[in-house]
């Protein structure tokens, strides 16, 4: 009895818990640890000694707090941010789609599997579909909506078209 609350002492005051058998140290990120994120949102192949140099650890100091990251869930994935406009799909509109209740959960994963649209979320509003897409012109956008946003539950769709992005994708922490 006196070994756990002893144990249990060692958690509390030292963050220790107990995975798969061994001990392990739960660790908030600090500012070092938000810099090496910040890079690797801005260039996720920007390699780890230059990130060193930049933060002022070790390469050996970064791989391991990248490490720590990524099996903590912080980093989930690294991803390449593609140009849509170089690729020929220039308009870029937001989709606010106002579903019957019922009908949320089939018109979001119905719109999830368009490779038109980079992101769809639920969300709690006015509408209860957000979607971010990307289009050749106004033509392929009105071909898009009739395909995928007439009937089918849908209440009603309101369409902005994005004429700048000043903070586009993940941005550094």
């Amino acid at each position: 009895m006196l070994c756990r609350e002893i144990r249990n002492a060692r958690v509390r005051f030292f963050g220790i818990r107990r995975l798969k058998g061994d001990y392990r140290v739960r660790r908030r990120m600090d500012k070092k640890d938000a810099r090496i994120l910040r890079q690797l949102v801005l260039d996720s192949r920007t390699p780890l000694s230059r990130i060193a140099s930049r933060v002022g650890l070790t390469d050996n100091g970064v791989r391991y707090r990248v490490r720590q990251m990524e099996e903590r869930g912080i980093i989930r994935r690294y991803t390449v941010v593609v140009d849509q406009a170089a690729m020929g799909r220039p308009l870029a509109a937001v989709l606010r789609v106002r579903a019957d209740p019922s009908s949320v959960g089939p018109v979001a994963a119905r719109l999830g599997a368009s490779p038109s649209l980079s992101q769809v979320f639920v969300v709690a509003g006015a509408a209860n579909i957000v979607a971010i897409g990307d289009f050749e012109g106004p033509d392929e956008l009105r071909k898009f909506m009739r395909a995928h946003l007439e009937g089918k539950g849908i209440q009603s769709v309101e369409v902005d078209l994005i004429t700048e992005a000043v903070h586009p994708g993940h941005g550094p922490p």
